[in-house]
């Protein structure tokens, strides 16, 4: 979702962001410095010379920023941020969809050489937790309102639209078209192609 604050901030349309805004994000380098380029490059925004960022650290921080600074724009995931949408505090006037997986797990080459074995078992005892988690029903359910404030709704909304893949290796298809779009946005100075991501992916058997 892209959020604004409710009271600080005159956008109530994407359109009106180009040349104004200000990009809140967690980190450089976080999902929401990276996905502010790619809805930036979906505006049309010059993104070498347009984009202004502000770092706020996390979610806690952006509900301390956003009030205070009308022209900051903070990306963050929606069902997340309902409870404040709702409370007033944020306005979510627009939503960008991430081109790429949200989280992966990554080890150097050195430490798969050495600790494949322990690598697996921890990839199988969180595949395990997440489909107990996925599967949980209404105790899982619970659990998203209680720790997030998410309503019952919208924390269900959220659970049947997760998907989570616990297997060792990765999709080449989706490793290539990520790569692919954080070029395009000037984040890689290399191109990649299917004979650079064969190369990346050799060393774990995928």
């Amino acid at each position: 979702g892209v959020h604004v604050g409710k009271e600080s901030s005159s956008f109530t349309d994407l359109s009106m962001l180009k040349g104004k805004s200000i990009f809140a994000i967690s980190r450089f380098g976080s999902g929401s410095h990276l996905m502010a380029y790619v809805l930036a490059k979906e505006l049309g925004f010059d993104t070498e010379n347009d984009m202004k960022f502000e770092v706020v650290g996390n979610l806690d921080g952006a509900r301390k920023a956003l009030p205070e600074n009308g022209n900051l724009v903070f990306m963050w995931e929606k069902h997340m941020t309902s409870p404040f949408v709702d409370k007033g505090e944020f306005a979510r006037i627009g939503e960008q969809p991430t081109p790429w997986p949200c989280f992966v797990i990554a080890a150097r080459d050195d430490f798969l050489k050495e600790n494949s074995d322990a690598l697996r078992k921890t990839i199988d005892v969180v595949r395990e937790e997440c489909l107990a988690f996925k599967n949980g029903g209404s105790a899982t359910v619970d659990y998203i309102n209680k720790e997030y404030g998410i309503d019952h709704t919208g924390a269900e909304t959220w659970l049947n639209s997760v998907q989570w893949n616990c297997s060792v290796g990765l999709d080449k298809d989706m490793l290539l078209k990520t790569g692919q779009v954080l070029h395009s946005l000037g984040r890689l100075d290399q191109k990649p192609d299917l004979e650079l991501i064969e190369s990346i992916t050799a060393s774990i058997g995928s």
